[in-house]
């Protein structure tokens, strides 16, 4: 389960047949289940100083875990729930600010799909990461937590069609946009992912690198996006299962790449990417 820890990473043993994760409120002690050994234990991670150990676990297993850490391609990684991601932009908290992000950049084939969120200026979540470093089933979780709980949020689509008129960056940043306009409260302050923008709005911005990794409501939104792209992508791929993207995503593996040069493309593929290289504008591109 590649869960992100904030400060450092702990890895679980390369074998762990990891079945769950569980917190107890008695002591800040997060423990990561594992099938295969007799303790069902696979790494105790605390939080904070003098934190204790739950279920009666012992040092040496925080020794363990920590000496795992340091075992490269590892199995997992343990996430401290002492730590938020930032929440607020402003010291206002009467300012309404969104988050944004997209997802699908990368991919050969399926549209580019952005969200835009706004979440309650008191708003605690400590899961709540950049959907890169989050598994599905935490992701669909959190999808569920960010739409009951969001002030508002919004995902808009961008069609393989368009990508191909108009560029994957510009598709990008219009997916922001339209995610923007589609909200049913009108944020006040736009907290972009990346470093570019083209404001559509007359809402201020501003443009955060690497902003999934720092500020809630652009990390939600990351999980919206994601979600509601990998979503579409499973209903693609029953029409289209020679290109596995229920496990690709529309990305550009060695098995995705081989069913393009074997089957040609889909309806649904991007047809101004190319499988030798891949030569599209990025978020940290000039103009």
């Amino acid at each position: 389960i590649p869960l992100i820890d904030r400060k450092m990473r702990g890895f679980a043993a390369p074998d762990a047949v990891l079945t769950g994760v569980e917190t107890r409120s008695s002591s800040p002690v997060r423990i990561l289940r594992d099938e295969n050994r007799e303790s069902n234990v696979a790494g105790v991670y605390p939080v904070g100083e003098g934190a204790g150990y739950a279920g009666g676990i012992t040092s040496a297993a925080i020794d363990g875990l920590r000496t795992a850490m340091q075992i490269v391609g590892g199995g997992c990684c343990i996430e401290n729930y002492g730590e938020m991601l930032k929440l607020r932009y402003s010291e206002r908290e009467d300012i309404v600010e969104c988050g944004c992000d997209e997802a699908g950049r990368g991919c050969l084939a399926g549209p580019v799909v952005a969200a835009a969120v706004i979440l309650p200026p008191d708003y605690h979540n400590e899961l709540i990461n950049d959907s890169k470093q989050l598994n599905k089933k935490l992701r669909e979780q959190l999808r569920s937590e960010i739409e009951r709980d969001a002030v508002a949020y919004a995902v808009a689509f961008v069609s393989e069609k368009e990508i191909d008129e108009i560029n994957i960056l510009n598709a990008s940043l219009k997916g922001m946009n339209r995610a923007v306009q589609q909200l049913s409260v009108t944020p006040q302050l736009l907290l972009i992912d990346g470093n570019r923008f083209r404001n559509e709005t007359d809402i201020p911005y501003h443009c955060f690198v690497k902003g999934d990794a720092t500020w809630m409501p652009i990390a939600a939104a990351s999980i919206l996006a994601k979600t509601y792209r990998d979503e579409w992508m499973l209903k693609l791929d029953h029409e289209y299962p020679m290109y596995e993207w229920k496990k690709n995503m529309g990305y550009p593996t060695a098995a995705h790449q081989k069913a393009v040069i074997e089957y040609g493309l889909s309806p649904y593929h991007r047809k101004s990417f190319h499988l030798k290289r891949l030569t599209q504008p990025s978020l940290f591109d000039e103009f």
